[in-house]
């Protein structure tokens, strides 16, 4: 399954290199502003939402343990 986001060249480049199942490539002010392509199985595009949700509560957890200890 792919998108045709502006990265999706470098999303399925990098899939090719590394002869992975699945990448997503996020890029924030990027060349080409900013951008999300996904690129795999159906079954790893519908986890995708899981996996996301998952890592950005990760991410918040830490930046509030970080932003305790500094305070």
């Amino acid at each position: 399954m792919k998108n045709d986001g502006k990265y999706s060249d470098l999303c399925e480049e990098l899939r090719d290199r590394t002869a992975a199942d699945g990448t997503v490539v996020m890029i924030y002010n990027g060349e080409h502003g900013n951008g999300f392509s996904m690129l795999g199985s159906p079954e790893f595009c519908s986890a995708m939402p899981f996996v996301l949700r998952h890592m950005a509560d990760l991410l918040e957890a830490d930046a509030k343990a970080l932003q305790q200890r500094l305070c």
